[in-house]
Parts: C-alpha cells; structure tokens; sequence
C-alpha cells in the first residue's frame, strides 16, 4: 500500500532585518504552534503565531511537496492560471505576470499578490496527478483590541489584507499574513512597479500577543487541471457573501437603459457613443467606432432586448436602425466579411485595437461577435412578428466565408485577409465567436450543413483551451494573454450546438451530455474570475456607495479590474440549469444576477458622476488599474463615463430568459366597513395589493379601493350605487388580466338583479383597466383566486403608480471645482423622487466652511434650499384658488369662518406672504339683499377669458340655492377694489333663462381648447330630498365675448355613479378644473365627501382638438 504523504506547513518570515529574503520563522522571534484536523472537505491547520519580540513583517506559510516542481501548473484565481504562457514569448505591448524558472521581466519563478487580486482566497496547484493548495481568510479585522480573520458574518473594523503566492522553484503555494506585490506590482499592463519596501503591508504583533490562522488544505487526485474546481466549490461555500440587493431586474434595466437611449443617442453616427462624459453642465462624448465589442452591436442588440421589455418604442427604433445601418454598411464586398470601424464615413479595421493586431485584417473576435449579436436581434425580432430577411442574409454570406477559414484542428483564425478572408493567424481562443455565430445560425434556420464541423472545433477548443484552465488570445487588447471575456463565445456556441441536438431526436445521446458537460466546463473557468465574497474596498467612489464585488468578474490576468462581460450569459447558465440541477452554478447566477442590479446610478451622480443609470465598464476592487483620478488629483476606483458596450453586458443578461423568471403576486380583496372612516361604498371594492418573499405585502393606493362597481339611475333619477364581494382575479388566454367580482348593495348584500353574472374589469397593466361589464359567471374560468403571479416588473411599476410620490434621494457632486462663492452657489442638488422625476435645488453654503485663499482640497457644508409652508395655510376655508397677475399673488376662497359670506382677496409679493400672520383680506363682493347676494358665496375662480379677468362663482339669494355668476374685473380697476369690479351677473343659457330653476348650480370654471372655449360646472337637483339626484358636471361652450351666455345646450359628462364618488349618502360630482398639457385636456373634479377621508379626485380627458361637446371625446377614468 502507498504510504500516504505526511502534511506540512512550512513557515517563513521576514522584517526590515532580514532584507529582501524570507528567514525561518524563529529567526524573527516567532513560534508557531500547529494541529491538524479532517472532517468533511481538506485538511484544516489550525496555525498559532505568537510573538517572543515585536514583530513587523511579513509571515509565510507554504504548503506543497513536488517531484518535479517545474511541471507544476499554478492557479491564482484572477491572477494567475498555468503558468500564465511563461512558455510564450515576453516580448509584448501588454505585460501581465508570467511564470518561469528564469527571472526574466515580466517573468519570475515566484509571485506574491495581495489578497483582494484574487477573486478567491486560496492558491491551488496542479502537479503530479493531484490538486495541492491553501485556502484562508483574505483579510484581518480587529475584534476586541486584536488582530482576528475575517469570515462570513464577522464584525470588527478592517485591519490588513492578506497575500496569497507561489513557487515553481520549491514547488509551494503560499499564504501571508500581510502582503507583498512582488517581485512587481502590476497596476496595469502598461504600469508596474518594483518590489516595495515593507510599510503598511506588514502584519504586525506585539511581544506575548497571538494570532491564529486557520489554514485549509487541498490534497486531492485529479485528473487534468479542471480538478481545481472541486476546490473553488468548496472554497466559494466557505467564504461566500451574497452582493448587495440593490435595484429589481426592472429597475435596473429601465434606468440603464433609459440612460443609453436619453444620453448616449447619437443619430448622426446611426448609433451609440462609446463614451459620455459628465461635464457638469453638458455632456461630451466620444465616439470609439466598432461594429461590436466596445460599441456597436454591443451596445444596440441588448439595448432592443431591452426595448421589447420595457415596450418602449423610441428605444426600439434606435436600436433598429444601429442594426439595420451595420448590417447595411459594413460588408467587405472582397470577401463577404465586415469591416469592424469606420472613421469620418470610411469603413475600415481600424479600430481603437488595430495596433495590437499581428498583421493587418479582419480580427475573427468582432467579426464572430457581430454575427452572433445580428443573429439574436434577429431572433429576439421575429418572436415578436417581425422578420428582417436583410439580416439573416447578412449573417448567412459572413458565416459562409467564416466556415471556410478553420484549421486542420478545427479552430477558426485570429486575424482575416482582407483581400481573400483566409485565415492570417491562429492560436488563439478568438474565433470562437465565429463558431457560436455559426451554431446560432445553424439553430435558427435549421440548415445543419455546418454542424459536423461545428462539433469537431467545439471539442477542438475544449480540449485545448478550456481543459487546461488556459483561455488566451480572446480580446485584442491583451496580446494573447489569459482572460475571462473570450470564454463567453465557447459558452453561447456550447449552447447552440446542444439546443441543436436536443431537438433532434436522432441525435446521440452521449454527444448531448457531453456538450452539456463542456458548458459546464466553460461555465466553471469563468466563474474562476468572478469574486466570491465582497472584498473590501478602500478607494471611493465604490467604496462609499456600498458596492460589492461578489459576483462580478476580472477582465484578465493583464486588466485587474472587475467589468461586467461575465453578466451577459446569465441565459446561458439558466439554460445549463433548465437540464441538470447544480447548486453551484444556481447560487453563481444568482450572485451574477445581483451583482449586475447595483453598479450604475439609482440616482444622479451616486458613483460620483453622470445621471440615473449611467454606468462604467471599470469597478477597481483592489489596487489594479487605479488611473482614474478625481478633479484633486486622488485616486478613483471607477471611470467616470456612461459606456453604452459595458451597459449592454448587464442588459444582455437581465432582459433575457431571467427576466421571465421575475415574478411576484397581485392580491384582490375588499376592506370591513367602518362607518366613520371607511364606508361601505369604498369598503365594497376592488382593493390591489403587491406580495413578494422579499417585501410582504404592499397595499396599491395606501390601501385605498382602485375597482368600484358603477350604480345605475332609477326611474326617478336617483343613483343606486353598489359594491364587490369576493373579488378574484386571473389571466385570459391573451395575457390580459381580468378582475371580476359579485356586485352587490351598498350595505353589502347580494344584488339581485345581477344574480348569475359578474362585475368583471379587463387590464393589461394592472394601471389602466377598460371600463366595467357584467359577464355570466361561466364565462368566467372555475378555480381563480384572491392572487395571480405576474411578472415582477409589471407589479412594480403599477405598484409605484399607485403609491404616493416621494422623495427617493438627493445627488450633489461628490467633488467640486470652485475658485469663488460664485462658482460654489452654481452647484445644484439633485433630489430624485419616486415617479422618476428630478428636481434641482439650491445649496445654501456655510461660508464658515468654505475658503478660496489658496488652493487645496476643502470640506464645504451646505444645506439643501426647501421652501417650507405651515400646515394648514389658513384654517376655516374651502375651495382656495391661487392666482398670479401682474407680478403680484392672490389668493380667493370660500371663508367657512364667516358662514360662507361675501368674498374676501388677500395679495401680497409672494405665496409665503398671502398666508403671513395678519395678512390683510379685501371684500369685494359684500352681503348685498338687493342684489341678491345674500349667502353661499361658493369656489370663486378667476380666469383669463377672451383678454379679460373674470371670478367665476356661485351665490344664494334670500332662499338658499346657490347658482354661478361672473364678475369682470374692470379696466383700470384694482382687484382688491370692490369698485374695481362690474356687476356680477347670473350665467344663462343660449336662449336668456337661468341655467337652472328648480336646481342649484356652482363650482363653475372655464377651459379654452383648441376646439374652442367652455364652461364646466356642477349642478344638482332636489337636494336633501329622498329624490336627491346627486351632483353632476355639465359642459356647454361659450363666446368669450359674453361668456355668462352659453351658446349650446348643456351636455351632460358625468354623475356620481362610481362608489367611491357615492359614500354614504355624500353624492358628488363637483369641484371641476381643467388645464391643457401636449394636446390633452385634463378635467379633475372631485367626488364624495367634501369633509370626510372620502373626498378624492376623479380624471377625465380628451384631445384638446376633439369636440368637447360629444361624449365620445371623452375617456373617464374609472379609478379615483
């Protein structure tokens, strides 16, 4: 039997004293104490460093024991696969670290990283048939005065990162306590810095003080390289934090976006910006043209997915015609490929890239790319009834030429002629797109001629590449250097290719499973990139805004920062899923899925830049890449540009399959019946209330009815209202929601002249519903409910619809450029509220706090300018009117404190001065018997009719019974002068008598339409009688050279038929006010009790243009 390997960890130091070089251990004064224990996964090594001396330095622990140390592959999640092609030649534009024996810059034998490099804290290696490594905490906090590693759920303030390394020399991986960047520091590709002196990476003890470690130990066989994933699992379970839950899918794919389409729209270019900068008071952009990758199709396919889900039409066309002008312009008439940019109308290769290419031509990862993303717009398109036969041709003739192009070993080129399309350069991972192009083409025509093929290069590039954990010669700005980007193509075409044979029920079982399995190979390589936990940042702005780094994933061992790729195969893991349950792809895409809800602005400039939804390609979660800088020259942790490519990642993802998968309920229901606060006639309704795992239950409309069931007129012209029970809601066949419900009495009882039918209401967006029918009860579906499940992003937005707008946050510049208060008392805040909107706001500065003597870095305080109005503005009054005239402010009313006795006029410079303490009050139309003005004096109004001011209002002779008047303000006449006023006089019909006689009339007010002009007003008959018609608005037009004189007859536009305007015997239609916005008349009246909780307003609108006289010109809202 083999004797099994006894396990050591080996211990190294080193302090300022000890040079450049690592000492054992107790040559620095330090013991350690070591204890093994096994139960379920690797090895754990308790390790107990205690300190004979202060100690500040570095401390090492190495594990592993080789034959032959050089044919080690090493496994530095983030950092550092294989060898990083220490076997290829140095000699490149961008350096990333290599592993060789030799040190020879930018390789070495040995590297030593700080820990928030790695995407996982441990350092693997694959030797000898085994899977040796460590794993340990990636961080120190300090918990009760001592220095304590961090763990999932642990508290403290952070401390000190760890390192992690490795050695090809002695075999070894390493873990630190403290860190070193050695033997360089790559900040970039293109930035690297020698080894540092010991600082602030130094782990430090005191004499007799302790620190534990806990080390977890790998030691297993494998077969190849893809062994490590066993170890990431594991790892990923014990150090896992879940990103933060920022925005819904919805939200985020709304606000994203929506800020593409708003700030990135460039109609002279046919497409997006690559870049939009945020310059304060404008934006500038630059272009960056490319067919794909960083522009392009990148950005405009993932912006129509989002269209069609948003149903957003403007969106839509712009995405249209960014397709439809690639697909139109681009071709290579030489040889059928498309050229990849264009510069001042000119297409061409030469792109931002070029220089990096090889040779010149068509490099294979734009064409692939381009392909495939007119291929799903295609898709996307014809699954909602269009079909673009211009864009599969296109497709078909670049994938013709594409398929002629592969090696012997079935991989397709790097780089193509642009003279013939044959092949230039190979040995790469970049024309895998070309193969997923060509599988997703194969898919959708179903002409598998290219299949056998495609199947050759897919094990091809499996075998080669992904085996190994060594994906290289994907993007072409790294120069074949290993990254996360290119294994996205081998994903979607491993896709494809098995959705081929799924549905081909000839196809070999075997050859299914194992396309299945190479998905979940390329699955796991990538997720070696992506972070597990949420590694802690110290640069702003991520570090302020609550960022997280789990999963998001490294670009590549040469960019060292995290970017958001990885999020546009979110459907491709959902795919793997939908055939083999496998909880650790399920937690990754759900880690995807909440990273890529949280890294753009929910609120103007959040990152410190931009507006609502602009988002960046570039989260620097460690030290890596850290050229942005903020206006003081310091660091920034992000790039301060909207960039529509990054954006379409995170829409890819989200607008696809998942987005089906985002559900939550709609509840119905109807309220008990309080007498006093809650009436039946609002109690009996349709009540809509959201319910989600993550929110409980959310009532719509403050959990006010938004269904209510329309009474009917009697022979006498009474109302009898009514009211829901058991309200049940479901979906039609056609994807419309109905609501249905039994009607009933006001008091509740069953109706029973509905008997056998059903109130039912018909919606597609739980926001507008079609008015109210009465259905035979077995055309209704047998088992509905209370609650039906909808999609998510349906719920929410009728959710924010219905609830009341609020204040959601406020945007300042985090950093501002001032020379002088003037330049300071420019800057505006930004408060954003929960309908979308944004106001800008004053800052008022503390000048204590501001200093322009010289130049520097200043904390200024300010507060947000808000204009604030007691509450009430004025106690005893109804129907307040606020008019500007003049530069001056009045304000009129009904003055309850005096019995609703004459009219009173207050006018000041300002609204705060009308509601002033002692404000003056001017009668202009006094108690006046003769007149006949004697009470009711009722919601006077003024309005600008035909060039002169006129107060509308409604007032009682003698008997009570008030009717609408007018009262023109003379010429040369003050307002608050009752002389400055002509005699009023009692509105008439067409023909000279009274508007009314056995009725009263008020609450008159005027609306000029492009139709022409009209007066709306509220009249109601037998009042208080058991006959009691209930107040109703009619309409008539007028001459506004005589407006008291209607010049049609009065049309009736609606009655309190509803229930919530009918409650508890208060039957009101009144209180009408129009206004015109964008071609639309708006009408809000009230309805009722004027006293009560029950008062609400009603909505009616029309085309300012339509004749307002023809009630078909009218849509009533049948919620208040």
């Amino acid at each position: 039997m083999k004797e099994k390997k006894k396990m050591e960890i080996r211990i190294h130091a080193r302090t300022g004293q000890t040079g450049g070089g690592y000492v054992p251990h107790e040559q620095c004064a330090l013991r350690a104490e070591i204890a093994f224990s096994r139960k379920a996964g690797p090895v754990a090594a308790t390790v107990r460093m205690t300190a004979d001396a202060d100690f500040t330095g570095i401390i090492r622990m190495a594990f592993g024991s080789v034959k032959h140390p050089a044919d080690a592959r090493f496994f530095l999640p983030g950092f550092l696969y294989g060898t990083n092609r220490g076997e290829a030649p140095l000699l490149v534009d961008s350096k990333a670290p290599r592993l060789r024996m030799r040190e020879e810059f930018p390789a070495s034998p040995w590297w030593m990283v700080r820990s928030d490099r790695l995407s996982h804290p441990c350092a693997l290696m694959f030797a000898e048939g085994r899977i040796m490594g460590l794993a340990a905490s990636p961080y120190y906090m300090i918990r009760d005065g001592r220095p304590a590693a961090w763990e999932p759920g642990s508290s403290g303030s952070f401390s000190q990162y760890a390192g992690f390394g490795c050695s090809l020399e002695s075999g070894e991986v390493w873990y630190t306590l403290g860190y070193e960047n050695a033997p360089w520091m790559f900040v970039d590709s293109h930035h690297i810095r020698p080894r540092q002196p010991l600082g602030d990476n130094c782990f430090r003890l005191r004499r007799g003080e302790s620190v534990t470690v806990l080390l977890y130990c790998f030691d297993d066989p494998a077969e190849d390289e893809r062994g490590i994933h066993g170890a990431l699992q594991w790892v990923y379970g014990r150090f896992h934090e879940s990103p933060r839950k920022k925005s819904t899918v919805y939200e985020a794919v709304r606000d994203i976006a929506s800020a593409v389409s708003e700030a990135a729209w460039l109609p002279e270019a046919h497409g997006y910006a690559g870049f939009v900068f945020d310059r304060e008071n404008h934006d500038e952009y630059r272009l960056l043209p490319s067919i794909a990758w960083t522009n392009g199709l990148a950005a405009a396919v993932p912006m129509l997915l989002s269209a069609h889900r948003l149903r957003s039409a403007p969106m839509r066309a712009q995405a249209l015609e960014a397709i439809g002008y690639i697909v139109s312009h681009s071709l290579n008439e030489r040889n059928g490929l498309p050229f990849l940019s264009w510069e001042n109308g000119i297409r061409s290769n030469r792109g931002w890239w070029y220089d990096k290419q090889p040779v010149p031509g068509h490099a294979a990862y734009l064409v692939g790319q381009s392909v495939y993303l007119v291929l799903k717009a295609y898709d996307c398109e014809k699954q909602h009834g269009e079909e673009h036969a211009d864009w599969l041709a296109f497709a078909k003739r670049v994938i013709a030429r594409t398929e002629q192009s592969r090696n012997r070993d079935g991989e397709y080129p790097y780089i193509f002629s642009e003279q013939t399309g044959a092949g230039l350069e190979y040995d790469s991972f970049s024309g895998a797109w070309c193969m997923a192009a060509a599988a997703y083409y194969c898919r959708l025509t179903g002409d598998h001629s290219y299949l056998p093929g495609l199947v050759r290069s897919e094990a091809w590039y499996h075998g080669a590449y992904i085996r190994h954990e060594e994906c290289y010669g994907g993007p072409l700005d790294i120069d074949k250097n290993i990254d996360s980007e290119g294994i996205l193509s081998f994903i979607r075409a491993a896709r494809c290719l098995h959705e081929i044979l799924d549905g081909d029920e000839a196809a070999d079982p075997a050859e299914k499973e194992t396309l299945l399995d190479h998905l979940r190979d390329a699955l796991y390589y990538e997720f070696t990139f992506k972070f597990c936990y949420n590694s802690p940042v110290s640069v702003p702005p991520l570090s302020t805004v609550g960022w997280s780094s789990c999963g998001g994933s490294i670009t590549s061992v040469t960019n060292p920062h995290i970017h958001p790729m990885s999020s546009s195969v979110l459907d491709e893991m959902a795919y793997y899923l939908r055939f083999r349950e496998d909880g650790y792809i399920r937690n990754r895409m759900q880690d995807t899925l909440l990273w890529s809800c949280q890294c753009h602005n929910t609120f103007d400039r959040e990152f410190g830049y931009g507006r609502t939804g602009w988002m960046s390609e570039r989260f620097c979660h460690s030290e890596g890449l850290l050229t942005e800088t903020w206006p003081d020259g310091s660091p920034a942790s992000t790039w301060f540009a909207l960039m529509p490519w990054a954006c379409g990642s995170i829409l890819e993802g989200l607008a696809g399959d998942l987005w089906q998968e985002d559900r939550a309920k709609i509840r119905v229901y109807t309220r008990p019946a309080d007498a006093d606060s809650y009436p039946a006639g609002l109690a009996n309704s349709v009540h809509l209330a959201f319910e989600a795992p993550d929110t409980g239950v959310v009532p719509f409309n403050k959990n006010y009815g938004i269904l209510f069931a329309q009474g009917w007129v009697s022979g006498h012209n009474t109302i009898i209202p009514a009211g829901i029970r058991h309200p049940r809601i479901f979906q039609m066949p056609d994807g419309t929601i109905g609501i249905c419900g039994e009607r009933t009495e006001e008091n509740g009882e069953p109706d029973q002249t509905a008997a056998g039918l059903c109130v039912l209401w018909k919606t597609r967006d739980l926001i507008h519903f079609e008015p109210e029918c009465l259905a035979d009860r077995t055309e209704i579906p047998a088992g509905i409910s209370d609650t039906l499940e909808v999609d998510r992003s349906t719920a929410e937005t009728a959710l924010r619809w219905w609830s009341p707008v609020v204040h959601t946050g406020t945007g300042i510049p985090e950093r501002i450029r001032a020379g002088s208060m003037e330049d300071l008392e420019r800057v505006r805040a930004l408060l954003r509220y929960s309908d979308g909107s944004v106001r800008e706001k004053r800052i008022i500065w503390d000048p204590d706090t501001v200093c322009f003597d010289r130049p520097g870095v200043r904390e200024a305080r300010g507060t947000v300018s808000q204009q604030h109005f007691r509450f009430p503005l004025a106690e005893g009054y109804g129907d307040p009117v606020l008019f500007s005239r003049d530069g001056k402010w009045y304000y009129v009313s009904t003055n309850d404190n005096l019995n609703d006795i004459g009219l009173y006029l207050r006018e000041a410079e300002s609204i705060g001065g009308l509601f002033a303490e002692g404000a003056a009050e001017h009668l202009i139309l006094p108690f006046s018997p003769e007149r006949g003005f004697e009470q009711t004096f009722w919601a006077p109004e003024f309005h600008v009719i035909g060039g002169e001011l006129y107060l509308l209002f409604a007032v009682s002779g003698h008997v009570w019974g008030p009717q609408c008047h007018m009262m023109k303000k003379k010429k040369t006449g003050r307002m608050t002068d009752p002389d400055g006023w002509e005699n009023p006089v009692r509105v008439i019909r067409k023909d000279g008598k009274p508007l009314a006689e056995d009725a009263i009339t008020l609450d008159m007010t005027y609306l000029p339409a492009q139709s022409g002009s009209y007066v709306i007003w509220s009249y109601r008959e037998r009042i208080g009688t058991p006959l009691d018609s209930g107040s109703m608005l009619y309409i008539a037009s007028i001459d506004e050279r005589e407006p008291w004189r209607l010049t049609s007859d009065p049309v009736l536009l609606t009655r309190p038929l509803l229930g919530w305007e009918n409650v508890a015997g208060t039957i009101n239609n009144e209180g009408p006010h129009a206004f015109v916005k964008d071609g639309t008349v708006y009408l809000t009246y009230s309805g009722g009790s004027a006293n009560r909780y029950t008062y609400a307003l009603g909505l009616m609108t029309a085309d300012t243009g339509s004749p307002l006289l023809d009630l078909r010109s009218w849509e009533k809202q049948i919620t208040p």
